[in-house]
């Protein structure tokens, strides 16, 4: 064998050694385009053997199609010996092998040319893409949902540098990846968290992962927002860390609402109102502080259980028809219901139910605020009770004005009428009965209102029991006698002495005597005794009335309350007279308690008061006028804005041969006084410009009136008025309407 056919041998065997070595798949062709050689990786993608395959033309095994039109694609061995020119079809090819599987492929063909430059044939190079066309795809999807994702996703070197961008970052951020990319992190970054961006970077370095970070970011536009970052290191091939991947996700409205959450969360503690939930089966799902305040049980104790379990049993049935309103989505406001607390305790509440849906607006449970409206419920039944009293006070007032006026109006009516002396008489009578009656009713108002209000104050003296009951006695002497009752008194021990408001001792015993004469029947006996009991002096009146009912007797000395309020009972009064007893006998230090048998049996009012120690020297009692006194025939100045009172005593002093001028007001008062030089002046208080108070001081500063006698003529006649007056100058003072037999007494008797 000769050294050329050696040479051509080896190179054959050298190429096909080579050519079966290599990864791609290789086919060789003569000039005719006929098979010469194929290696095992073209065999396998065509699914023929060498050895079929050897002589046959290439189309026969080579089978390409467009993978997009599914079109035949030309033989590229007929095209390189058409053209001479190499053959690249890089993509868009199919090969279906002779089993009919697909794989992608590109493919290379060149011509084989010999010395002469003549074309002896061709070799084609191809390979199978699947895998490569399968991560091509894999990245092309990856990159589309990097670039829609809503979240910032980031790439940055090992020094902070940004290399990559995409679009969630631009549309959170509002930078544009030309405006980041190159640029170092800490141009997002709030100055106090970029100290931050070292220690994390660190701990990439060190191949870590830093998961759910959360920091701030810098907008564009200046604003600040929460973020929450996961980094991760980037590796080379070779498995070095060349850089930090970051995923960011805008969690401001996340932070706000879970900060808005936990708000409320510490509101719905720390309320003083049952704020809890149940199922719509009526299991009790939350349980707040409030509730377990409110009814005493502490969340794990009804937490599971059902509503029912805090329920008085005959309100349970209500329950369903609640739970049906609620799954029709309606709300249910302040609905007033019971509760029973741990303790057994049934408390009145005030719920407001609202149904609670899920994300889907399907109604799945309830929400129930309740409040504790025990307290208000009491305070507003005695609102009503307190309100009832009123009107029946008010009624009873009426009653009590109406009787009187109506006698007095029916004696004025008949004045011009009546002939005979006893007639007239009897008129007068009439009048002036009822007169002090309303005159007393006045009184009492004004006194029970006062002292309501902390306004009145004691004038405390040593004084003698005795004197006082008397007084007492002789003002209700007139209803005694009308009544026709017994009246037995029983003073042990006449010394009994006290230091006390003579003028409001004396009111506690009027109305105790004026109480019992009027809820006694006609001919009844009242009893009045005053005794010592240890340090205390010891009075009661007792008397054979209607007595006091049961019911009534925790509350007699209660404003407004009455014995009896029948029509029939014409002398109910107003239901004061016992409020303003109490109430004068503490202010002494002392009390006042009832007894009664029951209705018709009479009852016993004992009061005690502080007696004064029997060593103490006795004082005289105080002067209450001055010794200046009117003669049969007087100037006489009468003062009053009200022209029918001043007028009235004007006439009547005209008739009984007295000189008398009328004011209306003060500054004109004080100009007649200087002209008409008066020795009796009446004066009203409550006047126009000048008061009373302040004419009198006037008067008493001039040399026309030092000497006069001065009488107040007022509407104002509390125990503080007579002693103002006094301070202020004036002799006497008469409460309107005036008693004219007080009146006379004091222009014809001499007082010390």
């Amino acid at each position: 064998m000769n050294e050329s056919v050696q040479s051509s041998q080896f190179d054959e065997r050298w190429f096909s050694t080579a050519l079966r070595s290599i990864g791609d798949a290789v086919i060789a062709t003569d000039g005719m385009g006929r098979i010469l050689f194929i290696n095992p990786v073209a065999a396998f993608l065509t699914g023929w053997t060498a050895a079929e395959t050897r002589g046959k033309a290439l189309a026969e095994i080579f089978h390409v199609v467009n993978e997009v039109s599914r079109q035949p694609v030309e033989n590229p061995v007929d095209r390189i010996l058409a053209t001479r020119h190499d053959v690249n079809r890089a993509s868009h090819l199919v090969l279906i092998s002779r089993e009919g599987t697909e794989r992608p492929i590109e493919a290379n063909g060149a011509p084989i040319v010999d010395d002469q430059e003549t074309i002896t044939g061709v070799v084609l190079v191809f390979r199978d893409v699947t895998e490569k066309r399968q991560a091509e795809e894999a990245n092309e999807r990856l990159a589309a949902v990097i670039e829609s994702s809503d979240d910032i996703i980031v790439s940055k070197t090992l020094d902070g540098i940004i290399t990559s961008w995409n679009g969630g970052a631009e549309r959170l951020l509002g930078y544009s990846a030309d405006e980041v990319i190159g640029r170092h992190v800490s141009m997002l970054m709030p100055a106090e968290y970029i100290e931050d961006t070292e220690t994390i970077l660190s701990r990439v370095r060190r191949g870590e992962k830093v998961d759910h970070y959360r920091s701030k970011r810098r907008r564009k536009d200046g604003t600040i927002i929460d973020v929450s970052l996961t980094v991760s290191p980037v590796r080379n091939s070779e498995g070095l860390i060349i850089g930090a991947s970051k995923v960011g996700r805008d969690v401001t409205e996340q932070i706000r609402a879970h900060e808005l959450n936990e708000r409320l969360a510490a509101i719905v503690e720390s309320s003083d109102d049952i704020i809890a939930s149940k199922t719509l089966d009526g299991v009790i799902t939350s349980w707040n502080k409030g509730a377990e305040r409110v009814l005493g049980y502490s969340a794990g104790e009804v937490i599971g259980k059902h509503i029912s379990a805090i329920m008085p049993p005959e309100l349970v049935e209500d329950m369903p028809k609640i739970l049906e309103r609620i799954r029709r989505g309606e709300r249910i406001d302040h609905y007033h219901t019971k509760r029973m607390r741990k303790d057994g305790v049934v408390i009145d509440v005030s719920l407001t139910v609202s149904p609670i849906r899920d994300a889907q607006g399907r109604v799945i449970g309830a929400s129930k605020i309740g409040r504790d409206i025990t307290q208000e419920k009491l305070i507003e039944a005695e609102r009503q009770e307190a309100e009832r009293r009123k009107d029946e006070f008010l009624a009873m007032l009426a009653h009590e004005l109406r009787n009187p006026l109506s006698s007095i109006s029916t004696a004025a009516h008949l004045l011009g009428q009546l002939e005979t002396e006893e007639d007239l008489v009897w008129a007068k009578d009439v009048v002036i009965r009822h007169v002090k009656h309303l005159a007393r009713l006045i009184d009492d108002l004004l006194d029970v209102s006062r002292i309501s209000r902390g306004k009145i104050s004691l004038r405390k003296e040593c004084v003698t029991l005795s004197p006082i009951v008397s007084s007492a006695v002789e003002s209700v002497r007139p209803l005694l006698e009308e009544r026709k009752h017994e009246l037995n008194l029983s003073l042990i021990n006449v010394g009994l002495r006290l230091d006390a408001d003579p003028l409001r001792l004396e009111q506690i015993l009027i109305n105790l005597l004026t109480n019992a004469a009027k809820y006694t029947d006609a001919g009844g006996k009242i009893s009045l005794s005053a005794r010592h009991d240890g340090p205390e002096i010891v009075i009661t009146v007792e008397d054979t009335g209607i007595g006091i009912a049961p019911d009534l007797m925790p509350r007699i000395f209660e404003l407004f309350s009455q014995g009896d309020r029948t029509i029939a009972r014409s002398e109910g009064g107003l239901g004061i007279g016992l409020t303003l007893v109490q109430k004068l006998a503490e202010m002494h230090g002392g009390s006042v308690v009832a007894l009664s048998d029951g209705p018709g049996k009479g009852s016993v009012f004992t009061v005690r008061l502080p007696a004064m120690d029997e060593s103490t020297p006795q004082q005289p009692p105080r002067p209450w006028s001055l010794p200046r006194v009117a003669r049969p025939s007087s100037r006489v100045l009468v003062v009053d804005d009200n022209t029918d009172s001043a007028s009235g005593i004007a006439r009547l002093l005209k008739l009984l041969g007295h000189d008398v001028k009328v004011a209306y007001e003060g500054e004109a008062a004080i100009e007649a006084a200087r002209a008409h030089h008066p020795e009796i002046i009446l004066l009203d208080i409550g006047l126009p410009g000048l008061d009373g108070y302040e004419v009198v001081k006037r008067l008493r500063s001039d040399e026309c009136c030092k000497d006069s006698l001065i009488i107040a003529v007022t509407g104002y006649g509390q125990p503080e008025d007579l002693r103002r007056s006094k301070d202020a100058g004036f002799d006497h003072h008469i409460v309107k309407p005036v008693d004219y037999e007080t009146l006379m007494s004091i222009f014809t008797t001499q007082t010390i």
